[in-house]
């Protein structure tokens, strides 16, 4: 495709979901949490899509539903049901339950069970969709989609739906939804998925528990009003329990690769855009989304139509700080709007480009980045803000390099960072590489 006739191509799907929360007291005990919570829905879910791309609800084996027909809206109902809390387990592939509880639903002991395709249906919800377009692209989720509480005011005196434990509102439980994009492989012959991105809608959620001696324990909550500052102790520790060789069960926690690689997103505001804050189109972005579905050549059909399944699996992490009573009967609802991009790779991955990384390392010196001289008896040149560098500390969030990096972004016991070159409106953003780092000196 010539550069001067490249078009940008915006397809968007918008999917909105209002859930009804109903959570359980008990207690898990190889859960890190002391409590579960339960997620009950009984509404239809409405699916809207943009004009180049049509989708068609599938039933649970992944055939089209003869009761619904290609199109650019859709209504599919819902089942009346309550999910209980559970954990995904990345490492094996698998939902885990504890099995044995008492009458107050207190786990008894370490037994689990995995949640098999059969019994899906009590623990999660799945929704099947099949895509196609005319166009081979690549679809993201897009910035503008959420899962929130249905209240307007979630903390403070004016809460909505108020939590009898604390000063805000039960609908807190959106902060421990997760949801996963499986991108099923049409050529298989068992539709086997790929698991392609976790989403973590809302990291910054924060519930804490205060504890005194011969006291109750009482509760506060705050929905990190400014985002990813580091400097407001957001949840760290987000991961998973997972299944070890000898039957047991541990804590996982998702390292720097794994948002590194995207297979774990946080908020919103990493997520791909397409518009501006009044709704008009932009340069589509798609910062640091993963791509939810990828059509290839080989998804091209006889038709003339790209065609791809994708599964989304939603439910509550029990291993999550908001996976906790205090929001008994909270309320959530969920806006998930997909976007289609056309975009290649960045020249700079190709090792032979003269800008890539192999051929133009890039340095940290005096709390700056320079490109390390390649040649003998040349000299290091300053990185500044036109050379389009990102950094990032955690893998998480990424940062425009604007000729200098705060001492005081860096963290205590860092040794090193990642930068990358930034997205431009043809070309993706490019791999990242690692870069030692050695703080300033007062």
């Amino acid at each position: 495709m010539k550069l001067q006739t490249k078009k940008w191509i915006r397809l968007s799907v918008i999917l909105y979901i209002v859930i009804l929360s109903a959570v359980a007291v008990a207690t898990l005990a190889w859960f890190v949490i002391d409590e579960t919570a339960s997620l009950q829905t009984d509404t239809d879910m409405k699916i809207t899509t943009g004009n180049k791309l049509e989708i068609r609800p599938l039933d649970a084996d992944g055939n089209p539903d003869e009761n619904y027909q290609w199109g650019q809206m859709q209504n599919i109902d819902v089942e009346d049901r309550t999910y209980p809390d559970i954990t995904y387990d990345y490492i094996n592939k698998t939902f885990y339950f504890p099995t044995s509880v008492d009458e107050n639903g207190h786990a008894v002991d370490e037994s689990y069970r995995e949640v098999s395709d059969s019994i899906s249906k009590d623990y999660y919800i799945t929704v099947n969709l099949r895509f196609r377009s005319t166009l081979k692209m690549e679809v993201y989720l897009e910035d503008d989609s959420y899962v929130s509480g249905l209240a307007q005011t979630l903390v403070g005196d004016g809460s909505d739906n108020k939590s009898s434990f604390g000063n805000f509102s039960r609908d807190g439980i959106a902060g421990a939804v997760r949801v996963a994009f499986f991108e099923r492989d049409p050529h298989s012959y068992d539709g086997q998925q790929f698991l392609r991105n976790i989403w973590v809608p809302n990291d910054t959620y924060k519930l804490t528990t205060n504890t005194s001696d011969g006291q109750s324990p009482s509760y506060t909550f705050s929905t990190g009003e400014n985002m990813h500052d580091p400097t407001q102790n957001i949840e760290t520790d987000l991961g998973y329990m997972s299944k070890q060789s000898d039957g047991t069960m541990t804590k996982k926690v998702w390292t720097q690769n794994d948002y590194l690689d995207r297979i774990v997103t946080l908020g919103s505001q990493e997520l791909a855009s397409v518009e501006d804050a009044d709704g008009n189109d932009v340069t589509p972005m798609i910062n640091n989304a993963a791509p939810v579905i990828t059509f290839t050549d080989a998804d091209l059909k006889e038709s003339g139509f790209y065609e791809k399944d994708l599964v989304i699996k939603i439910w509550i992490e029990g291993t999550d700080r908001e996976a906790n009573s205090v929001f008994t009967d909270g309320q959530l609802k969920y806006n998930f709007k997909f976007s289609g991009v056309q975009k290649d790779t960045n020249p700079v991955d190709d090792p032979k480009n003269e800008n890539s990384f192999e051929n133009r390392p890039v340095i940290f010196e005096d709390g700056e980045l320079y490109f390390k001289p390649t040649a003998e008896g040349a000299e290091k040149v300053a990185v500044t803000q036109n050379d389009n560098l990102l950094y990032s500390f955690d893998g998480k969030f990424w940062s425009p390099y604007n000729n200098s990096i705060p001492n005081n972004s860096m963290p205590v016991d860092a040794e090193f960072f990642y930068v990358k070159y930034g997205e431009t409106s043809l070309y993706k953003a490019s791999k990242y590489t690692s870069v030692m780092l050695v703080p300033v000196t007062d």
